[in-house]
């Protein structure tokens, strides 16, 4: 994941996620983190409404929110999760609204 502009993205990596964590481990964790990543990505879409996997792509605020939300599942520290950092870079992203 390269942040910077206004352009499209990648979902984070793997390695964003540890980075983040700080963890230097190789391959110990790295299904579990990955799980989590995946996780995710997909609530971000799921989040966002209306996700179309042929078309659409992440921006800055959906690529960091669903590393964020990454970090807060694989976190245990009840500040982190409380936070929920992840929520508010979705602001302004769904596309879907309650029907009357």
């Amino acid at each position: 994941m390269v942040l910077g502009g206004d352009s499209d993205l990648d979902w984070p990596s793997l390695d964003d996620l540890k980075v983040l964590l700080d963890v230097t481990s190789t391959d110990a964790h790295d299904g579990q983190l990955q799980a989590f990543l995946d996780a995710a990505i997909a609530q971000t879409k799921t989040k966002r409404g209306n996700w179309d996997e042929m078309t659409d792509l992440p921006d800055a605020a959906l690529a960091a929110s669903a590393l964020m939300r990454a970090y807060e599942l694989a976190s245990a520290d009840a500040t982190v999760i409380e936070a929920r950092k992840s929520e508010q870079l979705l602001y302004d992203h769904r596309t879907r609204f309650g029907m009357a």
